[in-house]
């Protein structure tokens, strides 16, 4: 049994170590739960870099700037990322593609040895299944931050009456402004 329905009678669902434990009660399991800031966990402790690969200019960081400083060990990650102040039927879908386009290329990075962008800072004395485990965290952060921002940017261009597809029409744009392509 994961909870049982007493287990959790007066908790508070919005508790993020109820995601933690949840991850932990099902073996390891990554779980991102949607909300105004979006709670991504495997239920272990991981150490990641401090600075995500956000580049924009807007926050500060260049382009050249590293990513390899480590903060302490987390079980959970918080994407308060502003999205748009509307939903719309579709967004789940366009998050769950997003889920599985960026956990495809960061755990294919995590694979290959010496090959990993910075800001996975992966340890020489990390097994596979640690680097993997590490880098499904970093693609679901990805992926719920591309997938707030196209939503904002799409908010901003047709206001309360965008839908799923204006938002993915956002999504090349975002992605550009987020990760530069450097030809």
């Amino acid at each position: 049994k994961v909870f049982t329905k007493d287990q959790l009678q007066g908790k508070d669902f919005n508790d993020p170590q109820l995601v933690v434990q949840l991850c932990s009660q099902l073996g390891g399991v990554t779980i991102v739960r949607k909300g105004q800031k979006d709670l991504i966990s495997n239920g272990s402790n991981v150490k990641l870099a401090k600075k995500t690969p956000a580049v924009s200019q807007e926050e500060g960081y260049s382009q050249e700037q590293k990513h390899n400083e480590e903060q302490d060990m987390v079980a959970l990650l918080e994407g308060d990322e502003t999205g748009s102040p509307r939903r719309c039927g579709g967004m789940g879908d366009i998050l769950s593609g997003c889920l599985g386009t960026f956990v495809n290329w960061s755990t294919q990075c995590a694979t290959r040895a010496n090959k990993s962008p910075e800001y996975l800072s992966f340890s020489e004395n990390e097994d596979e299944d640690a680097r993997v485990s590490k880098a499904m965290l970093v693609g679901a952060y990805g992926a719920c931050m591309i997938t707030k921002k196209a939503a904002l940017a799409a908010f901003e261009k047709k206001f309360r009456g965008f839908t799923a597809p204006d938002v993915m029409e956002q999504l090349p744009n975002v992605f550009e402004s987020q990760f530069p392509c450097k030809y």
